[in-house]
């Protein structure tokens, strides 16, 4: 199978610690590399801010339940995608 996902080489700059712990879990193989690090954070992160958004739609009745469940299944991908990759073996 071949990926046609087009990709963006972005830069980020952080803590002389959290780079440190980065590459602790990147020694420990619980991530391949610091892009697979940083490829799992934002599709977490991403998959939690889509969540909070449909909470609060919900609450407002700014959507209904067929588009409620489309969208919860497309999180769901991402969260198997994110798993089935291995970006990470025991986080949660």
């Amino acid at each position: 199978m071949v990926n046609t996902m087009t990709t963006e080489v972005v830069t980020a700059r952080l803590p002389i610690n959290d780079t440190e712990l980065i590459d602790f879990f990147i020694k420990n193989g619980e991530f391949k590399s610091k892009s697979d690090f940083f490829r799992f954070a934002v599709k977490r992160t991403l998959a939690e801010l889509i969540q909070k958004q449909l909470d609060s739609m919900i609450v407002t009745k700014k959507i209904d339940q067929k588009e409620l469940d489309e969208i919860l299944g497309s999180i769901k991908k991402v969260r198997k995608e994110i798993w089935s990759k291995k970006y990470a073996k025991s986080l949660s």
